[in-house]
């Protein structure tokens, strides 16, 4: 099934429960352009979560999985902060999701600026 987007409509209280109307973002199968793939895998090799794999891996990641599921499933994995991923979920397309991705973990933890670091507890 993977990761469902929607769109809140309308919310309103009613005897103090909250309630909402929202309506599922209905999305086709999204397919990264093999180049954008490539550098995803290869900033993911280096600075996020496949750099402790065997370099096998990326085999899997290129002809078994699709590609939704491949970018979501580093997104989780990334080690960024909530805020950060919700700033990922938010992506326009799949496309901008793993370019999002890809510049945040070459951003890495080496700001200096507390407010820009987007991963949990690193420094």
């Amino acid at each position: 099934m993977g990761l469902g987007r929607f769109i809140l409509r309308e919310g309103w209280f009613d005897n103090g429960v909250g309630s909402a109307r929202i309506d599922p973002i209905r999305e086709g199968d999204q397919i990264l352009h093999p180049e954008r793939k490539r550098d995803l895998i290869r900033v993911l090799r280096v600075r996020g979560p496949l750099r402790n794999m065997a370099p096998e891996t990326d085999q899997y990641l290129t002809e078994v999985m699709d590609d939704e599921s491949f970018v979501n499933q580093m997104c989780l994995e990334s080690g960024l902060s909530a805020e950060a991923k919700y700033f990922l979920l938010e992506s326009g397309d799949l496309s901008q999701r793993a370019g999002r991705l890809a510049d945040f973990l070459r951003l890495g933890s080496r700001t200096s600026r507390p407010h820009l670091d987007v991963f949990r507890g690193e420094s």
